[in-house]
């Protein structure tokens, strides 16, 4: 049995369309093996660039955590200030005056009754002395480090701030404002 032409053509075109495939194949493997590798390089360059800003991150968590510190620490000096100083003028007249004034609010109240009033009073006779003790010793303490002055109304003026900040807490937290340092990788 002859082969024909037909026959022929039929047997070698499957052959010349096995070698185009391959071809074609191989095009398009060699296309993706270069996506899979420029994926790569991408992948890398992204877990560089993550882990860079993770370090960040964690750099600018510590000094925000420096930083709040340094404002509570702030805020415990200025909660001292505001509750050690009276921003009044106290003179010795003045206070005999005022413990009077609550001595006979406290014998009133109990003349007619009037127990919540009296303890209001008698919580304020307890501040006022306590506020006069605090300046007696600071009188005391001053008058050692210079000379007494000799005066019946003696005028204490201790003044309250709210700008007043020590220095070393400014110092604390300027130094706390260095931006992060990037990490190299």
């Amino acid at each position: 049995m002859g082969l024909n032409a037909i026959q022929y053509n039929s047997m070698t075109i499957p052959p010349l369309t096995v070698l185009v495939a391959k071809k074609h194949l191989a095009g398009r493997i060699d296309r993706v093996d270069c996506s899979l590798d420029e994926c790569q390089v991408i992948t890398e360059a992204t877990r560089e660039e993550v882990t860079i800003i993770h370090g960040d991150l964690s750099a600018f968590q510590k000094e925000m955590e420096t930083v709040h510190l340094v404002v509570r620490s702030l805020e415990t000096k200025l909660g001292r200030l505001a509750y050690t100083q009276v921003d009044i003028y106290i003179t010795d007249s003045f206070f005999s005056q005022r413990l009077n004034y609550i001595s006979n609010l406290i014998l009133k109240c109990l003349r007619i009754g009037q127990h919540e009033e009296y303890m209001i009073c008698v919580n304020s006779l307890k501040d006022w002395i306590r506020a006069r003790k605090l300046i007696l010793v600071r009188q005391v303490t001053s008058s050692t480090s210079r000379p007494a002055i000799e005066s019946s109304e003696r005028i204490i003026r201790v003044v309250r701030s709210s700008t007043v900040m020590s220095a070393s807490g400014l110092s604390l937290l300027a130094g706390t404002t260095i931006p992060p340092k990037r990490c190299a990788h």
